[in-house]
Order: C-alpha cells, then structure tokens, then sequence
C-alpha cells in the first residue's frame, strides 16, 4: 500500500476550506484500487478534489464538499467475469478523456459511414465492381504502391499479388497503430471500417477474373489487356473455376467486418460518455 497526498497541480484545485482541512489533518487518508493498473493507493480526502492514480492518470473518485469520506466507484458487472473482462480492457483501453467537441466529431463521422456504408450493403457484386463509389481512388493509389513495394521481392506472383497486399495492409496497420500506440479505440474502428471496406472493393474483381469484363484504370477491360490481377493470380493458384464463389464469400467477409466496426466504435464512443461522467 502506498500513502501519497493530494497535490497542488493543474489537474487538482483546491478551495481555501479544503486546503485548511488538510492542514489540519482532520480527514484521516482513504484507500483506493485502480481498476487499470490495479494498483492500491491511499489518499487524504480533500473536500471538492479529485482522487487520481498517479500511475496512470485514471480518476478514482471524484470527492464532493458534503462527504469527504467516499469510497471507490463500484465495480462494473463484467470485471467479475474474467473473458468480459479482457475483452473489455482489450478493445475498449483506458485512456485521456475525449474533449466534447471530439465526441460530437466522432459522432457525425460514424453517422456518415453508416449512411455512406449501406452503398456498399444493398449494391449487388457486378454493380460494385462498375461504380465502386469515390472511396476506391484511395484504395487504388495503395493498391497501385503495392505492385511497385513487393516487385522487391522478386516474384511475378508477390508483385501482381502485392496490390491488394498492400491495399489490405495499410488499415490493418491503422488497427494496430490506434489501438496499441494511442490506445484509441474508436480509431480502430474506423480503421477496421476501411480494412473491411477494401474488402469489398476486391469482391468484384475477383469475381471477374473469367469474364474479364470490368473496366480498369488502363481504360480498358481484362478482355482488351489480356487479364487482369486476379485472373492471374487464381490461375496461379489453380482455382480460377472458383472465381465467383471466393468472390462472394469475400464480399460476405468484408461486411461483416465493417458491422463489426460500427459496434466497436459506437462501443468506443459509449466508452468515451461513460468515462466523462
């Protein structure tokens, strides 16, 4: 158990009538555990401050004028379930408080992928692959890096295969980047949005990798260019027959994963209230 004070600091104000009790030593030091670093600690309860762990910044109680004499906030139903519990504390990681003004932005931007998300839910396969929205520019200039990044390996096959590497690899790295560098939850969500979203974006083209029909950024079809990235690859591979069926459980996988991402981040942004009240 480690006895600290209550410091003077930006993040603690003092009022005069609770800096005199403090003085006085009238209010005997109260024990606190931490819910994130599960650490003890034991603080002197100053009337109108807040009781933070210095370890990691968690606030362990707010301490109202009228009873100085608090304890720690109870703990939630699912730390007594240990699977919830990780879960929880993987996904939904503590960290600073989110500004209001973030939450607001955070909001709207997730309202906006759900409306701009269901193009990608109720449009058949052929049809994506056609019009696959203006988010396939972006996912086209990694795409495109990719052929040009994994030429150094010195394979046909990991240079042509290197597009849609690549296009895969960059949000998957933005899930892990915001979620382990500065545990923000929300941001992997988004992130998981868009690695789902590129799945999407390949469905068509791999359900095209027979009838070469689609046209590509050459201005061209398959038809016309002699094949495209993923009648090569599945002829390599030697499932070319199975295009349309790896295509749509392709597809099938991609939406699933950006329902997924919406409870994340809608989870994440419940997090963020819950955490500032």
């Amino acid at each position: 158990m480690k006895t600290i004070m209550a410091r003077l600091s930006p993040r603690i104000v003092l009022s005069r009538s609770g800096l005199r009790v403090l003085v006085r030593g009238m209010l005997a030091p109260a024990k606190f555990t931490c819910k994130t670093c599960r650490m003890d600690w034991s603080f002197a309860l100053i009337p109108g401050t807040k009781a933070q762990c210095p370890a990691c910044g968690r606030v362990l109680k707010v301490i109202s004028p009228a009873s100085a004499e608090q304890k720690d906030e109870p703990p939630s139903w699912w730390e007594g379930v240990p699977v919830l519990s990780w879960v929880v504390d993987f996904f939904l990681p503590e960290s600073k408080a989110t500004p209001t003004w973030a939450l607001i932005g955070r909001a709207g931007l997730w309202l906006f992928l759900i409306w701009y998300g269901l193009y990608f839910f109720r449009t058949p396969i052929r049809d994506l692959g056609e019009a696959p929205g203006a988010i396939h520019l972006v996912n086209l200039v990694f795409h495109e890096a990719g052929h040009v990044i994994f030429r150094l390996f010195g394979s046909d096959f990991m240079t042509v295969a290197g597009g849609t590497l690549n296009q895969l690899l960059m949000p998957a790295i933005l899930v892990v980047a915001f979620l382990w560098k500065n545990r923000d939850a929300f941001g992997s969500a988004i992130s998981l949005w868009w690695f789902g979203e590129n799945l999407v974006d390949c469905a068509p083209y791999i359900n095209d990798a027979r009838s070469l029909d689609l046209m590509l950024i050459t201005g061209g079809t398959g038809k016309e260019v002699e094949g495209h990235d993923w009648e090569y690859l599945l002829t390599q591979l030697g499932v070319l027959n199975k295009d349309v069926y790896i295509a749509h459980y392709v597809l099938l996988t991609g939406r699933v994963v950006m329902i997924l991402s919406y409870i994340w981040a809608v989870a994440a942004l419940t997090w963020a209230i819950r955490k500032r009240s």
